[in-house]
């Protein structure tokens, strides 16, 4: 039997492609479930980055940007904590940019690509 994984060992296991579900703790969404498509994993200064775009509209949030989390640790127990530093959220989505052109540069036979998506 495969052990259910929660949000976050989904997200940082490079195998999985299913969507994952974030339940808010505060704000507009307090309380109810939000389920994301995961973009990608960042790494930077020792911090680890993830790009989760929203399956529905989200208000706030344009059909093509995606929100960015912090993964950190408080009191033992690994949290996804929403960035809100525009200076961040820029460094990251030119670390995300440059990785996703050099995936699809990679690839053998040239096809035309959808853009990625913005940081929100």
């Amino acid at each position: 039997m495969v052990p259910k994984l929660n949000a976050l060992d989904r997200i940082l296991d490079t195998s999985n492609v299913e969507n994952v579900v974030l339940f808010c703790a505060s704000g507009n969404c307090a309380g109810r479930g939000v389920e994301f498509e995961q973009i990608a994993i960042v790494p930077y200064k020792e911090e680890v980055y993830v790009l989760l775009k929203p399956v529905e509209k989200f208000e706030g949030i344009g059909d093509d940007e995606a929100s960015l989390f912090l993964i950190k640790e408080e009191n033992g127990e690994f949290l996804l904590n929403e960035v809100n530093n525009k200076n961040i959220t820029d460094v990251i989505f030119e670390i995300y940019t440059k990785m996703w052109y050099e995936k699809r540069c990679k690839c053998e036979n040239l096809q035309l690509f959808e853009v990625p998506p913005t940081v929100h």
